[in-house]
């Protein structure tokens, strides 16, 4: 995910294109370290102090 802290906020598909799973997005989403919009696709890092 240290890709996705220097990108902040991305889409499905960019994550798709670098090889991202989407296993590996909805286990992240679980966790809470990203947030995804289902209606957009957008991904975006939740960043914790």
């Amino acid at each position: 995910m240290q890709w996705l802290v220097e990108r902040p906020a991305t889409t499905i598909g960019v994550l798709r294109r670098h090889r991202f799973t989407l296993r590996l997005v909805v286990t992240a989403e679980r966790s809470g370290r990203v947030e995804v919009d289902p209606d957009t696709g957008r991904v975006t890092a939740v960043l914790r102090a």
